[in-house]
């Protein structure tokens, strides 16, 4: 875990990639800035490495080249943006508290690859 900003440089950082940003955003990042895992590879961006790009702000690689994003373009009922796979527009999950907790962990421990649709159909429920 990379060591938490303080609260005037978090919220400067912040501001320079959306104007409002969902409250567990913030918390997150007053905890900790970001960690890395070495085996299997998970990384979740510092936020002075946050990037947006249009109207996704990437901040997770999985497997050194899955990059999982906030969908910037509204808030979900959770009143927080959902987390997409950036390359397919797959979604994820609706909070960042289960992407913290359920997917990281079925990463990690089982290596589900969580960032893609595991019934074979982008976007497709079972």
């Amino acid at each position: 875990m990379r060591t938490p900003l303080t609260h005037s440089d978090l919220a400067v950082a912040l501001s320079t990639i959306h104007d409002s940003v969902p409250n567990s955003l913030v918390e997150f990042y007053r905890f900790c800035n970001g960690f890395y895992v070495v085996s299997p590879h998970l990384e979740v961006l510092g936020v002075d490495a946050l990037q947006r790009d249009g109207d996704l702000i990437e901040f997770a690689t999985f497997d050194r080249s899955s990059c999982v994003a906030f969908d910037i373009t509204q808030l979900n009922d959770a009143g927080e943006w959902d987390i997409i796979n950036h390359a397919t527009g797959f979604r994820v999950t609706h909070t960042l508290a289960s992407f913290l907790t359920n997917k990281t962990w079925a990463w990690i421990d089982r290596q589900r690859p969580v960032w893609r649709d595991e019934f074979g159909v982008e976007g497709a429920l079972p």
